[in-house]
């Protein structure tokens, strides 16, 4: 009987929520009175640049709120759910792209409680050049704006320089440290249930049925073109506004290069680190 979790830790603006559907679209996939896609357990518990936005009972408004109130002020109750979620078997998920942010440390712990309930965590990580995540990331925040709590910038300020305090921000270089997130990976849990996938190729057939076999659900290639979670605005940015974004992220794009060459050829961004 396979009881089986997926642990998406991002990235942000990388086809996270395209997978939350493709995986809740499966026979196999259990919910209950949580069914939002992020549950925002382990970033607001173990990074202070969350610590803000950690829910309260005033704010609640419906059982699962409750519910992940309970579980962030008793983070062990995340496992007790989960386990009884699944205790007939199936397949659940929490896919809250700021986990890209978890030390090695709370990977590993996450692991093993699920492994101490008879749970087999599956951890993905996608990644897209880290240009376009920031320029996407960077559309849907104004789209929100002003009430996104990641908005670093005024409201008058004209799209260049929103996007320059934007693509400088700590939430924002937490998003895209992606040769953190993938040491912290690599030092915590085993190769065999972890996938690295590219926004680049990930509806591309092939990648998208080893990742279906991987986390354990159907074939599903008709679902490549639905659409989830698009930008409602688009800015207008210079290649000035677009190179500068690249050279300050310089050190992600050369790291990932040398361990998946590929993205070489899949992200435009290096044409502005010449």
């Amino acid at each position: 009987m396979q009881r089986r979790f997926i642990l998406g830790i991002g990235a942000q603006k990388a086809g996270t929520t395209w997978l939350s559907d493709y995986l809740r679209g499966d026979p196999a996939f259990r919910t209950g009175p949580i069914t939002t896609k992020e549950l925002h357990i382990w970033d607001r518990t173990d990074l202070a640049l969350f610590h803000p936005y950690r829910r309260r009972l005033l704010t609640c408004r419906s059982v699962q709120d409750l519910v992940l109130l309970a579980l962030q002020r008793r983070p062990a109750l995340y496992f007790t759910y989960f386990g009884l979620l699944l205790r007939r078997g199936g397949l659940a998920a929490d896919l809250s792209p700021s986990y890209a942010g978890l030390s090695a440390a709370r990977l590993g712990q996450i692991d093993a409680s699920f492994a101490r309930r008879d749970i087999d965590m599956r951890t993905v990580f996608i990644m897209r050049d880290p240009v376009r995540r920031c320029v996407s990331a960077f559309n849907m925040i104004q789209s929100r704006a002003p009430t996104d709590p990641e908005a670093t910038f005024r409201a008058s300020d004209d799209d260049e320089t929103a996007f320059h305090a934007h693509f400088r921000s700590a939430h924002c270089h937490l998003r895209t440290d992606y040769a953190a997130t993938l040491q912290a990976m690599e030092s915590a849990l085993d190769p065999a249930r972890c996938s690295v996938q590219f926004y680049e190729t990930l509806f591309d057939p092939e990648p998208l049925a080893a990742l279906s076999a991987f986390a354990g659900v159907a074939y599903r290639p008709e679902q490549v073109s639905v659409t989830s979670n698009g930008a409602q605005r688009c800015a207008t940015l210079s290649d000035h506004a677009l190179r500068a974004c690249a050279q300050h992220y310089r050190a992600t794009y050369e790291t990932v290069a040398a361990r998946y060459p590929q993205v070489l050829r899949l992200w435009s961004g290096f044409r502005y680190l010449d």
